[in-house]
């Protein structure tokens, strides 16, 4: 999120909070209510979640800052099980408190390095909120595809096209063509290999926000990309890996 943010992507209000008392005071401060609690745990199904105390969920919707703070109190400094962390699980060490907006619908949005094209591929789907994969395994129709390659300066039509082609409206077309023109831009200058955002939402006050990104960064650039690197958090990663990484480099 705060990466985007660095590309003017539209995105909720956001705050990372690292403990429960950091937590009341940042939403009190910023008058921030209601909000939605996110675990900060490098693995999908967070919100169907366990954690190892016994508290269901790894996302919550919470009414005000007493409650936020009760429930950051119950993730921060435990670990959670999902589908994707094994038994083990992931510990969370920090949550994102993300500002709660009317969601009038969800699509899907992603932008990949494809090898078989050779480069950039966007990827939409109407049925935001869902797992990419269950979609097109069930209604393959309902994905579209456009090769970007590494320009988008002759395809802004195309990508009317393809937005209008899923069901949105003339505004929310632009609006989306908009958006995908900085993630593009944040694509090609961090070194992607994945951006991928699942939901891409549409307001009821008809605007269109950047939800729930995730991002995927090339292991060769951490030469040209530091700070991002800098940032990874080497307890959410298997230490196998890590360490095949680590060889790698060497």
């Amino acid at each position: 999120m705060q990466i985007l943010k660095g590309y003017n992507v539209p995105t909720p209000g956001f705050f990372v909070s690292s403990s429960s008392s950091e937590t009341l005071d940042i939403l009190k401060k910023n008058k921030l209510s209601p909000v939605v609690v996110k675990s900060q745990v490098l693995a999908g199904g967070r919100g169907k979640g366990t954690f190892a105390n016994g508290f269901q969920g790894g996302v919550h919707i919470v009414k005000t800052p007493e409650e936020a703070a009760d429930v950051s109190g119950k993730m921060i400094g435990n670990t959670l099980i999902t589908k994707q962390t094994g038994e083990k699980g992931k510990p969370c060490h920090k949550v994102l408190l993300a500002e709660c907006v009317n969601v009038k619908k969800e699509y899907y949005l992603a932008i990949l390095m494809d090898r078989a094209s050779g480069g950039p591929v966007l990827i939409a789907s109407s049925e935001g909120g869902m797992n990419i994969e269950e979609v097109a395994a069930s209604t393959p129709d309902a994905i579209k595809k456009l090769f970007l390659g590494f320009s988008l300066d002759d395809k802004q039509d195309k990508l009317k096209q393809l937005f209008a082609s899923i069901g949105m409206s003339a505004d929310i077309v632009n609006q989306s063509v908009a958006t995908t023109e900085k993630l593009f831009n944040c694509f090609m200058k961090t070194d992607c290999t994945q951006v991928e955002i699942n939901p891409l939402i549409v307001t009821k006050e008809d605007k269109v926000l950047v939800a729930d990104p995730k991002l995927n960064f090339d292991d060769n650039a951490e030469f040209r990309q530091k700070e991002i690197f800098e940032q990874r958090d080497l307890t959410q990663e298997d230490s196998r890996d890590v360490e095949a990484k680590k060889l790698d480099v060497n």
